[in-house]
């Protein structure tokens, strides 16, 4: 059933206006948000943490999370639409040279973001402009959905590599100095330290830590950001500085 309505979802995103899918996709999440108690109550719980106790405040935050959700399902299901010239319209790129410089060590490197702006259009950006980039992403259950979301990547050029999957495999693409870009903000696999986030504890996953300290390969922040105008921001900061000591815990 859930493949057959990303299906349908691809059609209406592909046929319609774009304007007109960003508009119909946040009324469907304004709804999904009204009658989602469970929903609704999580994510205001998380914003409350940064934006206070203003209850308005904290509603309308919401309310539009959902609805930036949303528009990222849209431009997700009409990747096959946005070609060079919607990048070259729709898009602002800071700091690639940051990147570049970085692959000059021939480690290759991890790029590591949040589930902020269009992640995945990120990764399509980046392998725009000539970086061979694979995408550490949570498997579907359904097969026919996990194909569909891999062959959406392939389509702008990103490779996929279940999480969870051969981290043999993620030091071989890093020695051919290709980049792993992996989600760091949740952690799927139970595998996390607590942290101090917003001066409360939260779990934060070590996937990429222990991946940087077997191949000492530089660790890059990225992040795409969507503009009001739902134009989008991709900034490539500079490689983190880190060394690796004989203290595997602390490091």
């Amino acid at each position: 059933m859930l493949y057959i309505i990303y299906r349908i979802g691809q059609f209406l995103a592909t046929t319609l206006p774009v304007k007109f899918s960003f508009w119909f996709a946040s009324r469907v999440a304004d709804l999904h948000f009204l009658h989602s108690r469970k929903d609704r109550r999580l994510v205001m719980n998380n914003l409350k943490n940064i934006l206070g106790d203003d209850k308005k405040k904290v509603y309308r935050a919401a309310r539009e999370v959902l609805r930036n959700f949303s528009k990222y399902l849209v431009e997700f299901l009409r990747f096959g639409k946005m070609g060079d010239n919607y990048i070259e319209k729709n898009v602002k790129i800071e700091g690639a040279e940051n990147l570049k410089e970085a692959l000059k060590q021939n480690r290759g490197a991890i790029l590591f973001s949040a589930h902020l702006g269009n992640w995945e259009w990120a990764g399509g950006l980046i392998a725009k402009l000539g970086i061979p980039i694979n995408a550490i992403a949570w498997a579907h259950k359904d097969k026919r959905v996990n194909a569909f979301f891999v062959s959406q990547r392939a389509s702008k050029g990103m490779g996929s590599i279940p999480l969870g999957g051969s981290i043999r495999r993620c030091i071989r693409l890093l020695a051919k100095n290709e980049t792993i870009a992996i989600l760091t903000d949740r952690d799927f696999s139970n595998n996390s330290i607590k942290v101090n986030f917003f001066g409360k504890p939260a779990y934060f996953p070590v996937g990429i830590g222990i991946l940087a300290i077997r191949t000492k390969c530089p660790l890059v922040p990225v992040f795409i950001l969507r503009e009001r105008d739902n134009t989008h921001k991709l900034i490539i900061e500079r490689p983190i500085d880190y060394k690796v000591t004989d203290n595997k815990e602390e490091d």
